[in-house]
């Protein structure tokens, strides 16, 4: 007998008995003799990562990966390191959030991120794939405000070797 439309993740017991006009039998010669099978529970939907983009520039050293909700997910992890090598040795858990903040990196430096998601039935990445890393590249901070000190402006009589100084500006 075929069934249909059983419950993910459900255990469910059965039995079998045959029956004619001399009585009833029960497989295993047992009433209570009943089997279970669990269903199994597929693994999370497809999804995608949205920010920041694929080959992204001048983003902050703070910057918040963020990504797609993965039907039947149960939890997140998601992975950045700046190797391109379409690996991550340290996943972190993110529980069910779609989002998470980053802190503390370094400027001009291409970080490479992916996401995936996890449940019961298994393990599905970002992009439908293992191996698709997105990169972004942090921005450097321009330098700091200054001024020029020397010669003053509009000055007049003024050596023709004259020296030009200024204050100095952080970065």
């Amino acid at each position: 007998v075929g069934l249909s439309s059983l419950t993910e993740g459900t255990t469910y017991y059965w039995q079998v008995r045959a029956i004619n006009a001399g009585g009833t039998t029960y497989a295993e010669d047992s009433s209570i003799a009943f089997w279970s099978f669990t269903t199994a529970v597929s693994p999370p939907g497809s999804f995608t990562k949205t920010s920041p983009t694929d080959a992204a520039t001048g983003v902050s050293t703070s910057p918040t990966l963020s990504w797609g909700t993965s039907t039947g997910a149960t939890s997140y992890e998601y992975c950045y390191d700046t190797s391109d090598d379409n690996d991550c040795t340290t996943w972190v858990d993110n529980g069910t959030a779609t989002t998470v903040g980053l802190s503390s990196l370094t400027e001009g430096t291409t970080y490479y991120w992916h996401v995936r998601a996890i449940n019961a039935g298994g393990t599905t990445y970002a992009e439908g794939s293992e191996t698709a890393f997105w990169s972004f590249t942090t921005a450097v901070t321009p330098p700091g405000a200054f001024t020029k000190t020397s010669p003053t402006d509009t000055a007049t009589g003024v050596s023709t070797s004259p020296t030009l100084s200024w204050g100095t500006s952080t970065g």
